[in-house]
């Protein structure tokens, strides 16, 4: 799915178009675009996606508040070659941007703006395969980049070291092939959720699985461990991690509840001595099936957006709060089909991101509400 990036913004609820106004002009870049992804830094956001229009490069643009317009960061189509799977943290204020080029045997690139210029990190992340499902994670200044193999579907995550460079962490998380990857990074310790099944059609509605880097105790090796006892998890939709002060949280489309939204939390049963999985609110709480589901929290508060298939393919927003999920904005709000939903909260303030099919041609949109 392609489209022209936009964007929208929610200033307070019953303002404009079911509470929604624009941020910026709709249809802010060049053409058409891919792979979306949105970021927000003291309460600037920021857009990174596969700029079609310049050669499928990769493009990063910011919303700049006094003029009120959508600028590039550094120089548009700035990875020089075709790129897709495009994904972006900002660390401190520091933008990173991987990427894979769109050829094949091609390389897993990180690049991050510093210095007024988009700049390598290191040299290939990974090269010499197809690879799938790309993300990257910064924390502290250490970009943490996961994917799966091509060939394999089996799930690697790699991390930048200013000596080696780029060095795996551990071998594969995955026992089988892997889908829909979600990678978080926690004092150090990386967590990833993904689907997997045992084969290449059935990792993409597989079984739901989270799994962390163990670095071993008393001389034991490290290691990739599944995380609390997984029971809970059925066949899974895409999947969003999230870990909260020190807690591991997971949205998905959930195959249990017909491909509707669910939430789990992972806590320790003092009884059991074990980590275990329950939900938070109740397992599908949407209307109906789910698309590019996205976990947040902002001051202790979980948000979820997604494509919501019920509400006629559009993007909603919730929020739990009284043990349940309520709706942030009106169900749906979008004015037609999205895809590539993205989400960002700050200070109550949520953005969010997706690509429009409502016009012409589709627009990726980044909405913005004024949630006190």
């Amino acid at each position: 799915m392609i489209g022209i990036t936009g964007a929208w913004q929610f200033p307070s609820a019953g303002s404009g178009r079911d509470g929604f106004s624009c941020l910026g002009a709709a249809g802010f870049s060049p053409g058409a675009a891919e792979h979306t992804i949105l970021k927000v830094y003291n309460g600037v956001p920021y857009l990174a996606f596969v700029d079609v229009a310049n050669g499928y490069r990769t493009t990063v643009m910011f919303y700049h508040k006094k003029k009120r317009r959508w600028l590039s960061l550094g120089e548009p189509g700035f990875s020089k070659i075709p790129v897709n799977y495009t994904s972006m943290f900002i660390d401190n204020g520091v933008p990173y941007v991987a990427f894979k080029e769109r050829m094949l045997n091609s390389k897993v690139l990180v690049m991050k703006y510093s210095g007024g210029a988009w700049r390598r990190v290191g040299g290939p992340v990974f090269c010499g395969v197809e690879i799938n499902y790309l993300t990257i994670f910064v924390e502290a200044g250490v970009p943490y980049v996961a994917f799966t193999e091509g060939e394999t579907y089996r799930g690697r995550v790699m991390k930048y070291d200013a000596k080696a460079g780029w060095v795996p962490v551990g071998g594969s998380f995955s026992d089988k092939f892997a889908g829909y990857l979600s990678l978080f990074v926690d004092r150090g310790t990386p967590y990833v959720a993904f689907t997997e099944g045992d084969d290449i059609p059935w990792c993409t509605l597989g079984k739901l699985a989270v799994a962390r880097w163990e670095q071993g105790s008393a001389g034991g090796e490290a290691a990739w461990v599944r995380v609390g006892e997984q029971d809970i998890f059925g066949t899974a939709f895409y999947a969003s991690l999230y870990v909260e002060q020190g807690v591991p949280y997971v949205a998905y489309g959930d195959g249990n509840e017909l491909c509707k939204f669910s939430v789990a939390k992972c806590v320790y049963d003092e009884e059991r001595g074990l980590e275990r999985w329950i939900p938070v609110g109740r397992p599908g709480f949407s209307e109906g099936i789910v698309v590019y589901p996205k976990l947040v929290f902002d001051r202790g508060i979980p948000y979820v957006a997604f494509r919501d298939d019920t509400n006629g393919y559009g993007a909603t927003v919730m929020k739990y709060e009284r043990d349940c999920w309520v709706y942030v904005g009106e169900p749906g709000f979008s004015a037609g089909e999205v895809n590539y939903v993205s989400l960002q909260v700050e200070k109550g303030q949520v953005f969010v991101a997706y690509a429009d099919g409502s016009r012409s041609a589709v627009d990726v949109l980044a909405a913005f509400f004024d949630g006190d």
